[in-house]
Parts: C-alpha cells; sequence; structure tokens
C-alpha cells in the first residue's frame, strides 16, 4: 500500500467515511506504516493544539455512526459488532500513540517498585524480600537501603536503583544451605532488582522469584512463580537457569521473559535478545530472538514467532493483546487489580486488538471492553461479573 493511499484511508476512518472493505484494508496496512501512522494522526488530528485526544469522544462517535453489516460474520457472533469493534482497533491504537508520543511512562529502573492507587488496586503494593532466615524486608521502607544483615547487602545506587549482594561475612553455613531468599509482588506492583551477579530480573504483578542462598557460587540458578523479564549478565563459566513448574530455561546472557502463573497448565519462554536452551521433561530447544517457547506438562514444547513488545507491554506499564478473548484479557487483569475472581454467565466469542495502560481503574477498562462489544460487567464482592 503506498503511503498516500495510507493516508487518506486514515483520513477517512476520522472523518467517519471509511467502508468496510475500506477498514479491512486499513487494519491490514497498519503493520506495514506503522511510522507513517503516527505522522498521520498528527496531521490529521490536531494534537499539538488539543489539551487532550478524546479517546472516549471517538470511541462514541464510531459507535453512534457505526455501518449495519447485514449477514457479515467476520469476527463475531453479532455482525452488526464488526464495524465499532475493527474501528475501536485504530481507537486505541491511536489512543496509545498519543499517550505514549506526549505522556510518556519512564521505564522501570531496577529495584523501582511501580505503584498505582484507583479504587480496585489492593492497599499493600509493596514488594517484599523474605531472606532464608526468616527476615522480612519492605522494598518501600527507605530504611531497608544501605542495609546489611549477614552479608546480605541492600544498596541504593546513584541511579536510584537497587542491588542486592553478598558481602565477605556473608556466612559459609549460608552459601551452602538449600535455603532460599524470596523476592514476592503482590497484586498491583511490578518490581525490579539487580541481583547479585550483575543480572536484573524484573517481577510483574502477583509473582515470586526464590534465589538460592548459594547463587552465584557455581550456577545461578533462580526459582519463578509468575511472570519476570531477565536480562542476565554474560558469564560464560556460570549459566543462568530459571525454573519454572518442570520447565528450565539455561543462558549464558540475554534479554527474555518467562510466564508460569500457578493457575496456568504452561509456562511460556520469550526470547527477545540472544539465545536460550529450553529444557523440559525429555525435550529440549533452542531460540532465538522473537520466539515464543509453550512447554506444557506431558505435550512436550513447541515454539513460534510472536510481537515480543506485546509479551513485555506488561513491563512498561500497559495491557497489551491482539485477537485476545475476554477469558485471556480478564486472566491478566485479575492478576493485578484486587479481585478475587471472575464468574462467567456469557461466554463470549468476540475477539480484541488494543492497549490499556495499568494506570486505569478497572471500572474504566471494563468499561472500553463493553463499548466495543456485547459483553456487560459488574463487580459484586470483588469479583468481576461477565454478563450478555
Amino acid at each position: 500500500m503506498h503511503k498516500e493511499r495510507f493516508h487518506h484511508l486514515i483520513e477517512k476512518y476520522l472523518k467517519n467515511q471509511i467502508s468496510e472493505s475500506e477498514l479491512q484494508e486499513l487494519l491490514e496496512g497498519i503493520e506495514e506504516h506503522e511510522d507513517d501512522f503516527s505522522t498521520s494522526i498528527d496531521q490529521l488530528v490536531d494534537i499539538e493544539d488539543s489539551p487532550v485526544f478524546d479517546q472516549e469522544r471517538v470511541y462514541m462517535q464510531l459507535l453512534d455512526n457505526r455501518y449495519e453489516h447485514e449477514g457479515q460474520d467476520r469476527f463475531y457472533k453479532q455482525p452488526t459488532l464488526w464495524w465499532s469493534a475493527a474501528a475501536a482497533i485504530l481507537v486505541l491504537i491511536a489512543g496509545a500513540y498519543y499517550t505514549i508520543r506526549y505522556n510518556p511512562i519512564a521505564p522501570v529502573s531496577p529495584g523501582e517498585v511501580v505503584q498505582h492507587n484507583p479504587v480496585e488496586l489492593p492497599e499493600n503494593t509493596d514488594a517484599i524480600l523474605k531472606l532464608a532466615d526468616g527476615t522480612a524486608i519492605d522494598f518501600d521502607d527507605s530504611t531497608a537501603f544501605g542495609y546489611n544483615h549477614d552479608g546480605v547487602v541492600l544498596q541504593k545506587l546513584a541511579d536510584g536503583s537497587i542491588a542486592m549482594s553478598f558481602d565477605d561475612s556473608y556466612s559459609r553455613t549460608a552459601r551452602a544451605s538449600e535455603q532460599f531468599h524470596l523476592v514476592s509482588t503482590p497484586k498491583g506492583t511490578s518490581f525490579s532488582l539487580q541481583l547479585p551477579d550483575g543480572s536484573i530480573v524484573f517481577l510483574n504483578s502477583d509473582s515470586k522469584l526464590y534465589i538460592p542462598a548459594d547463587f552465584n557460587k557455581s550456577t545461578r540458578n533462580v526459582k519463578l512463580m509468575g511472570e519476570g523479564y531477565f536480562e542476565v549478565a554474560h558469564n560464560q563459566n556460570r549459566p543462568f537457569i530459571v525454573h519454572a513448574k518442570n520447565t528450565a530455561v539455561q543462558v549464558l546472557g540475554t534479554h527474555f521473559n518467562v510466564k508460569s502463573y500457578a493457575d496456568q497448565a504452561q509456562v511460556q519462554t520469550t526470547l527477545l535478545e540472544g539465545s536460550v536452551r529450553i529444557d523440559h521433561e525429555s525435550d529440549e530447544i533452542l531460540l532465538y530472538p522473537g520466539e515464543q517457547a509453550i512447554s506444557r506438562h506431558g505435550r512436550g514444547v513447541v515454539k513460534q514467532r510472536v510481537n515480543v513488545q506485546e509479551i513485555i507491554a506488561w513491563k512498561d506499564g500497559y495491557f497489551r493483546f491482539t485477537n485476545a478473548s475476554v477469558q485471556e484479557i480478564l486472566e491478566d487483569i485479575q492478576r493485578w487489580y484486587a479481585i478475587e475472581g471472575v464468574d462467567y454467565e456469557f461466554r463470549s466469542q468476540e475477539r480484541f486488538t488494543g492497549a490499556i495502560k495499568r494506570t486505569r481503574k478497572l471500572t474504566e477498562v471494563l468499561d472500553n471492553i463493553e463499548k466495543i462489544s456485547n459483553i456487560k460487567f459488574k463487580i459484586v464482592e470483588g469479583r468481576i461479573i461477565v454478563m450478555k
């Protein structure tokens, strides 16, 4: 698609003059013209002179003026929803572009606790370190930095990050023990920490990282429950191994993401840089950048190409999804907000694509889904009820 054609289609979209076939053409051209998209939005929507890019207004305008597509059955059960849902993809992308450009989220520095306080987030959102001897340290407590407990040192570096290390007083008994230091993040919190070997780990909400007391002695082993993004310091003589359920991810130095929550039957390993080896039961495979391995007990390992930026969007403060079911979206939502569970009175077959900031209130996230679907939500005693 030529750039001029792409620009013309965006203009027709913003004027609500686009046909179904043209909208489909535009959706298919977004990836090809990703750089031109932001330029076109700047030219066609007077963002520079507007205090706010009113995403909600555009949503409602699209919904009020959507085309009727009788007899169509593209993505959804109800044909009349195809227009609003497909158009909303563009709204989400445009809104995400505005947010990123004009309200950028600073990347999470190692040691930084990211706290958000909408009504639906838990009151206690502090990451906790529990040492092998049972001592608990609240990372939100400024007195914890410059802390030394039996050779376990927490130091606040010049860039504001936190580094964990072991000094000479770290006893042989501790190094030889089979115990673990545990870093945990409650719902509503993401956290990052520099490990004793210089590697950096980012933990997603509702996750736990077990660091052996003898970490960095001969091998660098950690155990993950939940989701973590790892930037591993290169050390050819000491492999770095992440254990998640019955899967081991072994690297020398690389960047990768592992997702292994307790309520998931599978382990997802996604590689951004370098290469990793996946050992799962009797299977062994190598991953290369842009690939994801999915391992599941009794079913071996399969790998696929993925959009890695979508996988690690959580690290930068976003929910991001492509062609996802409402069930898949609510799984991530439940791990971030103070929600006890989800009950389905209705199971929709609709699929969604978009990006939403995790700083939003839960009600705002659910409202956005309602506007482009035939799904309704209510929250009762800490549980999301999905209705038609």
